[in-house]
């Protein structure tokens, strides 16, 4: 059996210091020619340990260095649409991405099509699809969708 989708983890490092890390499904197959990729789980270590992670105070730029590299990921698999459900503090730093925001309780229209094209691209059509990523969370949060 073909795996729908394939995963990496990407940590962002500087100067051999942790600096971040996010976690990359996406799609081997196009949905209605559409092929999806999800970045989640974006963090920042919890801890500060001298000589494995920079201070906190140094930590300014892995959000760029590791979506820098989600969007080579995405050129490299050739995805067609980048998406997520991000924490409220996170959404505005998509949208400054070039990001569009598919508002909670979406109902009707063409980048919530959009959407659902490149999460079934990724998970398939079933009851995790309709029910939890379009169903529960988009009913809780808004998405953001980014059509390359």
């Amino acid at each position: 059996i073909e795996p729908t989708h394939s995963r990496q983890l990407v940590i962002a490092t500087r100067d051999g210091e942790f600096m971040g890390h996010v976690f990359v499904s996406y799609a081997n197959k196009p949905y209605n020619g559409i092929k999806g990729l999800m970045p989640y789980g974006i963090q920042r270590s919890a801890f500060y340990l001298p000589g494995t992670c920079a201070p906190p105070s140094e930590a300014s730029g892995f959000v760029d260095a590791l979506f820098g590299r989600v969007r080579q990921i995405a050129y490299e698999n050739r995805i067609t649409h980048i998406f997520t459900w991000p924490l409220e503090k996170m959404k505005g730093r998509f949208v400054n991405m070039g990001y569009t925001v598919v508002e909670k309780g979406s109902k009707v229209g063409a980048l919530l099509e959009n959407l659902k094209s490149a999460v079934y691209s990724i998970y398939g059509v079933g009851t995790v699809t309709t029910g939890y990523i379009l169903g529960r969370e988009l009913q809780s949060w808004d998405f953001v969708l980014l059509a390359l």
